[in-house]
């Protein structure tokens, strides 16, 4: 052993002589290597003389210049000594003590400078930990001697000013972790040793609200003798952009170090061993703190406004910070009861609130530890129970919510709702008490309806309007999942505010008297129409909650004391009963239009007989959301009854399919995702069967309101919505009710009439749905409707007979004369019986299918409705015929007869005085000539093309070179519909003769037309080409050519055209695009 000491001297004397003359960093490491080769038993042997050239370059380095390349390593080889070693005298510890702490401070006579380096401030704070760690039981004991104060103190506020403003955060963490190793908090020493550290750490506590107002007025002038418990505080609660480490840090060392100071049996043993030392100066004896009752009464008093300040962290976005205030709570609680007893309900606070936890490990570990707390106050004698003590600031934060949650910023109001709900899930059944009294009910209900109050200021409310179940609208499917329109409260904008109140709902729905709660709350609804809104809420969730199957009771460690079965129903129907009931729900939504034909296309539902008539946009936003909170109220009242809501459909289907078919959006929007909700709750695969299973009942409502119109104008709107969320078979159920609609069509065929075409238009639009067109194919189909003439023609006999021949050719001739409209309406049946009177009795034994006769009989009550004065309805009706010619697209001699019928009217649309009616016509008249081809070919060529032509004349010298601007007019909307389906309407009719066509249409080629007006007529020249290539051509050719066509032979003559040659101009390029393809049409037709 002396061997091994005497062979390592001799290896580090001379490296250490060399670093005490030159203090370089390559000496440093040199030194560094020598010292990994020693044993740890001999380098402790050596400690004093390996240390004594580290220290000497440490302190030249600081008094001279500052190398921080040297000084980092320096503190790196003495951090390894001390790691291997343990110092056991008090001088050298502390030298060294002071040396590395007044490093890390810029010395005040302004002969150095400050460490500016990460990594160097990190090394010295590193190697004062080493420090500490490692002086034995006699220098501790001189370390937290009266005497070392000034210097623990000096200390203690250096490293706190690392913690708090340094940028680094592994100086951070370093800073904060030497600052426990100082305090001695995490020592496994005995109840004395560590009333010597505690009476040490005491000394800091005293200044703590002086430094508290001056960081809560942010005073940067503060000193350096700021307080550790003050200074974490800040630490912990000032960013909370830093990382979670340090913040977790922070309330760690600051939990500890106050336990280490207000433990209750450390101050009861400190209190018996106090004693008054003589052998102190006066400096130091006032820098000694006695930890008498007294001083603990004050200390405490002033440390609640700390640990109020240390509570706010309960709203930190990072979970890693939430569990470390709850292990902070637990502390406290378990280590200071006594000392701290004025901070214990701010401290149950934190962990009642911390119970409903969006990270389950943290509410799990705040359920835990109150679970602990209540455990150890029974067993305590002369303490308060839990269930005492969470009653007592129940009430008083139901006092205070309504006042936060208007002062207040999001994260405390979140804080205060999150409590609210843990003291209802920590009280469980014993929340019975607080409702059984009036006043206590009283006031919990006041700061949930001001809580709760919903905004109804956006004017979007009543103006959006709803695609779901207008014309035009695609239906949705049922299983699509439809969630409730967002609630925009007025106090709050975090959903994580609203999710926790509704928690807060249901468990008083859960955990409360359900009958107390929803008798107060119908009071509250009947009488006061500010808090109305706010009390159906509550209501609606109240009952939600007390649903046995939900999972809000929090952790499980209660029942709840729900209602009998029987009860809950009873209550459940009169809910449903209160809401439905006209004075509730049939509110006004919309302004009362004027008196006019066009006002019955959005019949207002009735207004409440209790209520005056609103005029402003809050009113109506308020009666808006009113009736979506009384059918969202029916959605929770059948979750919680699920199949045994079945009997109350009745009593709720008619009215949420009337709200369904509402214009606002909202309230539509609303009232289907209701429906969704009462399939899941009632066991319905979608809404189709619902409405089918019950469509016996809403068709006998339907019909008992269509006796009394004029106080049910909304009645066909069910209808409507019951076609449009429903299948086939629901057809044959409502065919009578379909009748009745049609007749009270006749009766009413002047003021209500849209309303009931509306109907018939959703009824044809759902069988184009129910039965889509299918192509038929000739060789293996048969066609679906059973025409002997189809038959003759697809499918001829294998061997003609004369009288085939001419049956086929009379029924030609018969078609032709039709088409030609050379005979009249009343004519057409004395012209066909002298034709085909056998063809005539086989037709009139067929019996066609409902859906086919139902369309035939729209078509005929709708067809009058083209000349109506209102454009709104003209709109509808070619909607409704649009419709109905593809749903008979298969049934050609039943839809052939009716357009026939239906085509004077219709053409008179093309010179509609409203020309969004004509826009709807021409898309109209495509539509029909896709289903009925070349029937109309003569009709469109002497009634439509003329009209068409004329208004493309007049309008093409309005459009060329206009401004942007024209775009966004009615008329070059117009002209654009026309460009577009001229083309494809020829070409479906097999068009010939289409000079007139090509003369309209070919201005539209000029380069100086708005470029959508071009290519519609590029398209529909790509059309008329397939038709007539040559004398497209030849048209064109007079525009533009780019090239002199050659005879090709001398026998012709040369072809003269109106412009030259290679001549460009304004239709060269669109003229050029087309060219080409009349060669390539005359080819194909040829072929």
């Amino acid at each position: 052993m002396a061997a091994e000491r005497t062979q390592s001297f001799d290896k580090l004397r001379p490296v250490c002589v060399k670093l005490t003359k030159e203090q370089t960093r390559e000496s440093v490491q040199e030194l560094f290597d020598g010292i990994r080769s020693v044993p740890a038993d001999v380098l402790q042997d050596l400690q004093e003389y390996v240390l004594f050239p580290l220290r000497f370059t440490i302190k030249h380095q600081t008094q001279d210049s500052l190398k921080e390349d040297v000084l980092t390593a320096a503190c790196a080889c003495v951090g390894h000594v001390l790691s291997h070693t343990a110092v056991t005298r008090w001088e050298m510890f502390q030298d060294m003590f002071t040396s590395f702490t007044s490093l890390l401070v810029a010395p005040d006579n302004g002969q150095g400078r400050a460490i500016s380096s990460d990594e160097l401030k990190l090394g010295v704070v590193q190697v004062l930990g080493t420090l500490l760690n490692s002086a034995d039981e006699t220098v501790v004991r001189c370390l937290f001697s009266a005497y070392s104060l000034p210097a623990v103190g000096y200390a203690v506020s250096v490293l706190l000013r690392l913690g708090e403003t340094d940028k680094c955060r592994d100086v951070q963490l370093a800073a904060m972790e030497t600052l426990l190793c100082l305090s001695h908090a995490d020592s496994p020493s005995g109840l004395k040793a560590r009333v010597i550290y505690g009476n040490l750490f005491a000394s800091f506590l005293p200044g703590i609200t002086i430094s508290l107002c001056r960081i809560a007025t942010g005073d940067t002038k503060q000193g350096h003798a700021v307080l550790c418990v003050i200074s974490l505080c800040r630490i912990a609660t000032g960013d909370t952009k830093q990382g979670h480490a340090v913040l977790c840090r922070a309330v760690e060392v600051w939990t500890k170090v106050v336990c280490l100071v207000l433990e209750d049996s450390q101050l009861e043993e400190s209190q018996e061993q106090d004693e008054v030392r003589d052998d102190l100066d006066e400096r130091l004896r006032g820098l000694v703190v006695r930890r008498l009752p007294e001083w603990v009464k004050v200390t405490a008093s002033k440390m609640l406004v700390l640990v109020r300040q240390m509570a706010s962290l309960t709203s930190h976005p990072n979970w890693r910070v939430r569990n470390a205030l709850v292990d902070w709570a637990d502390r406290l609680l378990h280590r200071c009861t006594k000392s701290l007893s004025e901070s214990g309900p701010v401290i149950l606070e934190v962990l009642v609130g911390m119970i409903g936890d969006e990270y389950s490990a943290v509410a799990d570990r705040s359920r835990r530890v109150l679970e602990s707390y209540k455990t150890r106050q029974t067993s305590t004698e002369n303490a308060q129970p839990l269930t005492a003590v969470l009653e007592e600031n129940l009430h008083i934060l139901v006092l205070s919510l309504p006042r936060q949650i208007r002062v207040a910023d999001e994260d405390q109001k979140l804080c205060a709702i999150n409590l609210l709900a843990g003291y209802l899930d920590l009280l469980g059944p014993s929340i019975l008490g607080v409702l059984r009294s009036q006043p206590h009910l009283h006031h919990l209900a006041l700061a949930l309806l001001q809580t709760m109050e919903l905004d109804c200021s956006s004017v979007s409310i009543v103006e959006q309007r709803t695609s779901m179940p207008g014309y035009g609208s695609a239906v949705m499917d049922s299983d699509h999942p439809a969630g409730r329109p967002r609630k925009v409260f007025k106090h709050f904008q975090d959903h994580r505010i609203a999710d926790s109140l509704m928690k807060t709902c249901h468990l008083l729905g859960y955990h409360g008297d359900l009958s107390i709660l929803v008798d107060h709350f119908l009071d509250i609804m009947n009488e006061s129409a500010r808090y109305r809104m706010s009390a159906t809420l509550i209501l609606n969730e109240i009952v939600f909650g007390h649903n046995p199957r939900s999972e809000h009771q929090g952790g499980g460690l209660v029942e709840a004391a729900g209602l009998e079965q029987g009860e809950l129903d009873s209550t459940v129907r009169m809910l449903v009963e209160e809401y439905l009931s006209p004075a509730n729900f049939n509110l006004q939504t919309v302004k009362e239009p004027d008196p006019s034909p066009l006002s019955i296309l959005h019949p207002p539902p009735a207004a409440s007989p209790t209520t005056a008539s609103p005029t402003t946009v809050v009113s109506l936003n308020q009666n808006i959301c009113q009736v979506c909170l009384y059918m969202e109220g029916v959605a929770s009242f059948a979750s919680v009854l699920a199949p045994r809501f079945r009997p109350l459909l009745m009593l709720v289907l008619y009215p949420l399919l009337d709200k369904l078919g509402d214009d606002n959006s909202l309230i539509s929007s609303t009232a289907y995702s209701v429906l969704v909700a009462l399939c899941q709750a009632c066991v319905y695969r979608s809404l189709d069967e619902m409405i089918r299973h019950n469509a016996d009942y809403l068709m006998n409502a339907i019909s008992l309101r269509l006796r009394h119109l004029e106080a049910n104008l909304r009645c066909p709107t069910v209808l409507r919505v019951m076609l449009q969320y429903s299948e086939a078979d629901i057809l044959p159920l409502v065919d009578d009710t379909v009748q009745e609609i049609l007749s009270c069509l006749d009766d009413h065929y002047i003021e209500e009439a849209a309303i009931f075409v509306k109907v018939l238009h959703e009824l044809v639009k759902a069988i184009n749905r129910w039965f889509p067109w299918k192509q038929k194919a000739a060789q293996n189909t048969v066609p679906t409707d059973p025409d002997p003439d189809d038959k003759e023609v697809n499918h001829p006999p294998q061997q003609s007979t004369s009288d085939s021949i001419r049956d086929f050719f009379l029924d030609y001739h018969r078609q032709r004369v039709i088409a030609d409209g050379d005979v009249r309406e009343e004519e057409y049946a004395d012209v066909a019986a002298d034709n085909i009177d056998d063809v005539e009795k086989e037709e009139a034994d067929i019996d066609l299918p409902k859906h086919v006769s139902a369309v035939k009989e729209v078509l005929l009550r709708t067809k009058h409705l083209l000349a109506s004065s209102a454009p709104r309805l003209r709109l509808l009706v070619l909607d409704v015929i649009s419709q109905a010619v593809i749903a008979l697209r298969d049934w050609r001699n039943e839809l052939l007869p009716l357009v026939h019928q239906l085509w004077q009217p219709f053409s008179l649309r093309f010179t509609d005085g409203e020309k969004l009616v004509t826009i709807k016509a021409i898309q109209t008249l495509a539509t029909m000539c896709k289903c009925c081809g070349d029937f109309l070919r003569q009709r469109i060529a002497k009634d439509v093309v003329p009209k068409l032509v004329s208004f493309l004349t007049t309008q093409e010298k309005i459009s060329c070179s206009s401004a942007q601007a024209y775009q966004y007019t009615v008329c070059y909307k117009l002209q654009l519909s026309y460009l577009t389906h001229l083309g494809p309407i020829c070409h479906e009719v097999e068009a010939r003769g289409l000079d007139l066509v090509v003369q309209g249409c070919l201005p539209y080629l000029s380069a100086q037309q708005p470029k959508p007006l071009q290519q519609a007529s590029l398209t529909c020249f790509q059309h008329l080409i397939h038709l007539e290539p040559d004398v497209i051509w030849l048209r064109l050719s007079d525009l533009y050519t780019p090239d002199d066509p050659t005879p090709p032979g001398s026998e012709f003559s040369k072809v003269q055209f109106l412009t030259r040659p290679g001549e460009r101009n304004e239709y060269s390029d669109n003229v050029a695009l087309l060219l080409p393809l009349t060669s390539c049409a005359h080819t194909l037709i040829k072929s």
